[in-house]
Protein backbone atom coordinates (compact mmCIF):
# COMPACT_ATOMS: atom_id res chain seq x y z
CA UNK A 1 0.00 0.00 0.00
CA UNK A 2 2.09 2.92 -1.30
CA UNK A 3 5.29 0.98 -0.81
CA UNK A 4 8.25 1.78 -2.97
CA UNK A 5 9.48 -1.45 -4.80
CA UNK A 6 12.91 -0.85 -6.69
CA UNK A 7 12.03 -2.37 -10.26
CA UNK A 8 14.09 -2.51 -13.04
CA UNK A 9 13.18 -1.60 -16.94
CA UNK A 10 14.25 -4.89 -18.13
CA UNK A 11 11.35 -6.72 -15.87
CA UNK A 12 10.72 -10.12 -16.89
CA UNK A 13 7.38 -10.48 -14.54
CA UNK A 14 6.29 -13.43 -12.73
CA UNK A 15 6.47 -17.29 -13.28
CA UNK A 16 7.92 -18.50 -16.66
CA UNK A 17 7.56 -21.26 -19.15
CA UNK A 18 9.43 -23.38 -17.11
CA UNK A 19 8.22 -22.36 -13.91
CA UNK A 20 5.06 -20.36 -14.18
CA UNK A 21 2.85 -19.03 -11.21
CA UNK A 22 0.75 -21.80 -10.42
CA UNK A 23 -1.18 -20.44 -7.19
CA UNK A 24 -3.49 -17.82 -6.05
CA UNK A 25 -2.83 -14.27 -5.99
CA UNK A 26 -5.29 -12.30 -4.14
CA UNK A 27 -5.14 -8.12 -4.63
CA UNK A 28 -7.16 -7.03 -2.30
CA UNK A 29 -8.01 -4.18 -4.63
CA UNK A 30 -4.30 -2.84 -4.48
CA UNK A 31 -2.91 -1.43 -7.22
CA UNK A 32 0.28 -1.71 -8.76
CA UNK A 33 2.36 1.05 -10.76
CA UNK A 34 5.66 1.55 -11.44
CA UNK A 35 7.31 5.09 -11.86
CA UNK A 36 10.46 7.05 -11.43
CA UNK A 37 10.92 11.10 -11.05
CA UNK A 38 6.73 10.71 -11.64
CA UNK A 39 7.64 9.31 -15.41
CA UNK A 40 6.05 6.00 -16.25
CA UNK A 41 8.29 3.05 -16.90
CA UNK A 42 8.84 0.77 -19.96
CA UNK A 43 9.19 -2.64 -18.47
CA UNK A 44 10.37 -5.45 -20.59
CA UNK A 45 12.26 -6.32 -23.93
CA UNK A 46 11.63 -6.17 -27.44
CA UNK A 47 13.21 -9.80 -27.40
CA UNK A 48 11.45 -11.40 -24.92
CA UNK A 49 8.23 -13.52 -24.88
CA UNK A 50 5.74 -13.48 -22.89
CA UNK A 51 6.07 -10.25 -20.94
CA UNK A 52 3.55 -8.66 -18.37
CA UNK A 53 3.03 -8.22 -14.31
CA UNK A 54 3.07 -12.10 -14.89
CA UNK A 55 4.88 -13.33 -17.38
CA UNK A 56 3.20 -16.60 -17.13
CA UNK A 57 -0.03 -18.37 -15.44
CA UNK A 58 -0.43 -21.74 -15.21
CA UNK A 59 -2.62 -23.76 -13.08
CA UNK A 60 -1.81 -27.80 -12.42
CA UNK A 61 -4.46 -29.95 -11.05
CA UNK A 62 -6.93 -26.71 -10.05
CA UNK A 63 -6.92 -23.34 -11.73
CA UNK A 64 -4.53 -20.88 -10.76
CA UNK A 65 -6.33 -17.93 -9.71
CA UNK A 66 -5.78 -13.98 -9.93
CA UNK A 67 -8.33 -11.41 -8.23
CA UNK A 68 -9.16 -8.07 -7.38
CA UNK A 69 -6.44 -6.44 -8.73
CA UNK A 70 -5.67 -2.84 -10.20
CA UNK A 71 -2.71 -2.49 -12.20
CA UNK A 72 -1.21 0.83 -14.06
CA UNK A 73 1.80 -0.29 -15.91
CA UNK A 74 3.48 -0.27 -19.88
CA UNK A 75 5.10 -3.18 -21.00
CA UNK A 76 7.09 -3.80 -24.35
CA UNK A 77 7.99 -7.62 -25.40
CA UNK A 78 8.04 -9.40 -28.60
CA UNK A 79 5.69 -12.05 -28.60
CA UNK A 80 2.58 -12.51 -26.21
CA UNK A 81 2.55 -9.31 -24.32
CA UNK A 82 0.00 -7.76 -21.65
CA UNK A 83 -0.42 -5.73 -18.79
CA UNK A 84 -1.46 -8.42 -16.40
CA UNK A 85 0.16 -11.32 -18.15
CA UNK A 86 1.99 -12.55 -21.24
CA UNK A 87 0.17 -15.79 -21.64
CA UNK A 88 -2.08 -17.85 -19.38
CA UNK A 89 -3.61 -21.13 -18.76
CA UNK A 90 -6.02 -22.99 -17.27
CA UNK A 91 -6.75 -19.99 -14.73
CA UNK A 92 -9.25 -18.25 -12.95
CA UNK A 93 -9.15 -14.08 -13.78
CA UNK A 94 -11.55 -12.09 -11.97
CA UNK A 95 -12.27 -7.89 -10.91
CA UNK A 96 -9.41 -7.24 -12.88
CA UNK A 97 -8.63 -3.42 -14.28
CA UNK A 98 -5.81 -2.27 -16.22
CA UNK A 99 -4.20 0.71 -17.82
CA UNK A 100 -1.01 1.73 -19.18
CA UNK A 101 0.32 0.30 -22.76
CA UNK A 102 1.64 -2.83 -24.46
CA UNK A 103 3.27 -3.42 -27.33
CA UNK A 104 4.65 -6.13 -28.85
CA UNK A 105 4.84 -8.07 -32.50
CA UNK A 106 2.06 -11.09 -31.84
CA UNK A 107 -0.50 -12.05 -29.17
CA UNK A 108 -0.87 -8.53 -27.62
CA UNK A 109 -3.33 -7.66 -25.43
CA UNK A 110 -4.19 -4.82 -23.23
CA UNK A 111 -5.33 -7.25 -20.43
CA UNK A 112 -3.61 -10.54 -21.47
CA UNK A 113 -1.46 -11.31 -24.28
CA UNK A 114 -2.95 -15.38 -25.00
CA UNK A 115 -5.01 -16.96 -22.74
CA UNK A 116 -5.95 -20.88 -23.10
CA UNK A 117 -8.25 -22.49 -20.40
CA UNK A 118 -9.22 -19.68 -19.12
CA UNK A 119 -12.48 -17.96 -17.08
CA UNK A 120 -12.40 -14.30 -17.47
CA UNK A 121 -15.09 -12.11 -15.33
CA UNK A 122 -15.46 -8.61 -14.36
CA UNK A 123 -12.04 -7.26 -16.18
CA UNK A 124 -11.54 -4.23 -18.19
CA UNK A 125 -8.98 -2.68 -20.14
CA UNK A 126 -8.19 1.02 -20.73
CA UNK A 127 -4.95 0.58 -22.05
CA UNK A 128 -2.62 1.67 -25.69
CA UNK A 129 -1.95 -1.25 -27.66
CA UNK A 130 -0.06 -2.17 -30.51
CA UNK A 131 1.30 -5.03 -32.71
CA UNK A 132 3.31 -5.59 -35.45
CA UNK A 133 2.24 -8.88 -36.93
CA UNK A 134 -1.22 -10.55 -35.93
CA UNK A 135 -3.61 -11.09 -33.14
CA UNK A 136 -3.65 -7.55 -31.42
CA UNK A 137 -6.66 -7.08 -29.16
CA UNK A 138 -7.95 -4.09 -26.24
CA UNK A 139 -8.25 -6.47 -24.49
CA UNK A 140 -7.20 -9.87 -25.02
CA UNK A 141 -5.04 -10.79 -27.91
CA UNK A 142 -4.87 -14.83 -28.48
CA UNK A 143 -8.18 -16.08 -26.79
CA UNK A 144 -8.62 -20.09 -27.15
CA UNK A 145 -11.03 -22.51 -25.08
CA UNK A 146 -11.45 -19.81 -23.10
CA UNK A 147 -15.10 -18.04 -21.50
CA UNK A 148 -14.94 -14.26 -20.81
CA UNK A 149 -18.14 -12.60 -19.19
CA UNK A 150 -18.56 -9.04 -18.08
CA UNK A 151 -15.31 -7.52 -19.84
CA UNK A 152 -15.11 -4.58 -21.27
CA UNK A 153 -12.30 -2.13 -23.15
CA UNK A 154 -12.97 1.66 -22.95
CA UNK A 155 -11.27 5.01 -21.41
CA UNK A 156 -9.29 7.88 -23.13
CA UNK A 157 -6.16 5.57 -23.75
CA UNK A 158 -8.31 2.31 -25.23
CA UNK A 159 -6.23 2.73 -28.20
CA UNK A 160 -5.61 -0.41 -30.41
CA UNK A 161 -3.48 -0.29 -33.66
CA UNK A 162 -1.30 -2.75 -35.76
CA UNK A 163 1.69 -1.85 -38.22
CA UNK A 164 1.96 -2.30 -42.27
CA UNK A 165 0.67 -6.23 -43.04
CA UNK A 166 -0.23 -7.10 -40.01
CA UNK A 167 -3.55 -8.90 -39.58
CA UNK A 168 -6.32 -9.83 -36.54
CA UNK A 169 -6.92 -6.75 -34.68
CA UNK A 170 -9.88 -6.23 -32.45
CA UNK A 171 -11.17 -3.61 -29.89
CA UNK A 172 -11.83 -6.10 -27.77
CA UNK A 173 -9.98 -9.29 -28.92
CA UNK A 174 -7.29 -9.95 -32.00
CA UNK A 175 -7.86 -13.98 -32.80
CA UNK A 176 -10.83 -15.75 -30.79
CA UNK A 177 -11.21 -20.19 -31.30
CA UNK A 178 -14.32 -21.69 -31.68
CA UNK A 179 -14.21 -23.36 -28.62
CA UNK A 180 -14.34 -19.52 -26.91
CA UNK A 181 -17.58 -17.72 -25.65
CA UNK A 182 -17.83 -14.05 -24.87
CA UNK A 183 -21.10 -12.72 -22.87
CA UNK A 184 -21.74 -9.72 -21.63
CA UNK A 185 -18.61 -7.26 -22.95
CA UNK A 186 -17.64 -4.23 -25.16
CA UNK A 187 -15.34 -2.17 -26.40
CA UNK A 188 -15.47 1.90 -27.00
CA UNK A 189 -11.82 2.46 -28.10
CA UNK A 190 -10.08 3.36 -31.40
CA UNK A 191 -9.05 0.53 -33.65
CA UNK A 192 -6.59 0.46 -36.79
CA UNK A 193 -5.05 -2.44 -38.46
CA UNK A 194 -3.95 -3.36 -42.03
CA UNK A 195 -6.30 -6.64 -42.41
CA UNK A 196 -9.03 -8.20 -40.62
CA UNK A 197 -9.42 -5.98 -38.50
CA UNK A 198 -13.00 -5.18 -36.11
CA UNK A 199 -14.22 -2.43 -33.93
CA UNK A 200 -14.64 -5.46 -31.61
Amino acid sequence: IGDNIPMLEDWFGIGTETYPFFGIFLGEKHKVSATTGGTSLVLGSSETDAVGLFSVIQGGETPAVIDNLQIDLSFTGHDHVGILAGKVENASIKHISVTGSVSGESNIGGLVGSVSQGVLENVSANATVSGNVNAIGGLIGLLSDSIVSHAFVSGNSANVSSGALATETGGFVGVMTDASSISNAYSSGNVSGYAYTGGF
